[in-house]
């Protein structure tokens, strides 16, 4: 069984590649966001705001136990003061006897927006596009929240409304033993 040491330092490798895989696109920081005038951005059609988000969730892998990207979502429904567990077990495509758990959007991405002093170039701009996705979300969409569904194979749903109703945001999985 290898050590911690040679855990870690295969993760950081696995890390150090994603990282120059990404860093050959296009940076999305690149594409700065159109000013807006209203917090919700009503002005903005679910069209407009589900490509933008395509663009900054490209190349973007959540890390846990196991890295898996950022897919785009969004969701068809009428607005209700909030959905319900069985809503959200239907949305994450879980069983009904599934876990739910709502937490913040700065607390499910609290790992991810932020680079150690001494991380690489890399590591940083990484952090600055988790920053750019967090941003966008909670000024383009409202009710910001991630359901957490599952025990250790969790699938995390970070949505919300969306100006002409439904739901937009993004889901990963995040593995947890």
């Amino acid at each position: 069984m290898p050590s911690s040491r040679q855990q870690a330092t295969t993760y950081f490798r696995l890390f150090q590649t994603k990282l120059k895989t990404l860093l050959s696109q296009k940076s999305i920081l690149d594409q700065p966001d159109k000013p807006t005038t209203n917090h919700h951005n009503k002005g903005m059609t679910n069209v407009a705001i589900m490509q933008r988000l395509q663009e900054l969730t490209h190349g973007l892998f959540f890390m846990s136990e196991s890295d898996y990207p950022l897919e785009v979502v969004e969701f068809d429904k009428v607005e209700a003061a909030e959905l319900s567990d069985a809503e959200v077990k239907q949305m994450a495509g879980q069983p009904s006897d599934a876990k739910v758990e709502a937490v913040d959007l700065a607390y499910f991405l609290r790992n991810m927006t932020k680079a150690a002093p001494e991380a690489d170039d890399a590591a940083k701009q990484i952090a600055e596009r988790y920053q750019v996705l967090q941003a966008y979300m909670e000024q383009h969409l409202r009710d910001v929240k991630v359901f957490r569904v599952g025990r250790r194979e969790v699938v995390a749903l970070a949505i919300g409304i969306l100006p002409e109703g439904g739901y937009g945001g993004f889901k990963t999985i995040v593995i947890e033993t």
